[in-house]
């Protein structure tokens, strides 16, 4: 789990494995925006967001008030902010997927982050 000292805000890098659809874990507690910028490798897949009370519980996709994924549909070399959902999360996993399905990475995909509280 990626824990931070950092109560204001800073840098973080997430990691999704070689042949893995979720990164590590972010606590996201003291944090109500961010930015991911995206890797050069990256297999193409939207970032979906799979959310947890606890940093070792269950972690379920994160959906909206009307039931739609909460996704950023990216393109490598830019960057995203985090959708506003995503603040009240405690602790979040970023998911590569499409449609609600996982896409596995071929390489490991390291997502920097700039997080904000």
């Amino acid at each position: 789990m990626i824990d931070h000292a950092l109560r204001y805000g800073g840098a973080v890098t997430l990691t999704i494995a070689e042949g893995a659809a979720l990164s590590d874990v972010l606590d996201f507690r003291f944090y109500a925006q961010g930015v991911v910028h995206m890797p050069d490798a990256w297999t193409a897949a939207s970032i979906g967001f799979k959310v947890s009370p606890t940093p070792t519980g269950t972690f379920l996709p994160l959906y909206d008030a009307a039931g739609t994924l909460v996704e950023v549909t990216p393109a490598v070399d830019k960057a995203y902010l985090l959708p506003a959902g995503v603040a009240g999360a405690g602790y979040v996993k970023l998911w590569s997927q499409t449609e609600g399905s996982d896409v596995v990475q071929v390489a490991a995909a390291s997502l920097a982050l700039f997080v904000k509280s």
